[in-house]
């Protein structure tokens, strides 16, 4: 398997987990509340599989592999893509905290 088949099928599965908040989301959106450990579970989930294991693949080996490959003219998309992981993460600690 292709390295970038690899992250494409962690991708999928980072966005099956989405969904599963999003259905929390819903309950929070019509006033239930959803199964505390569903929350708990699945930031766990986002901060150890999709920040640690998956954004490290991306942010150590392609990003920088990109970069030297197209000597720099892909250096705005790296920089957004690295923001949008900085925000995950500042979001998984906000729920985090709030747990």
């Amino acid at each position: 398997m292709k390295p970038t088949e690899i992250l494409i099928h962690e991708h999928r599965q980072i966005l099956q987990a989405l969904e599963i908040f999003e259905k929390a989301v819903q309950e929070l959106e019509r006033g239930e509340y959803p199964e505390p450990s569903l929350i708990g579970t699945g930031a766990e989930f986002f901060r150890l599989y999709a920040d640690r294991f998956h954004h490290f693949k991306e942010e150590y080996l392609m990003f920088g592999i990109l970069a030297q490959k197209k000597e720099g003219s892909f250096d705005f998309e790296i920089g957004m893509l690295r923001f949008q992981h900085e925000r995950c993460r500042h979001h998984l600690e906000i729920i985090h905290n709030a747990l």
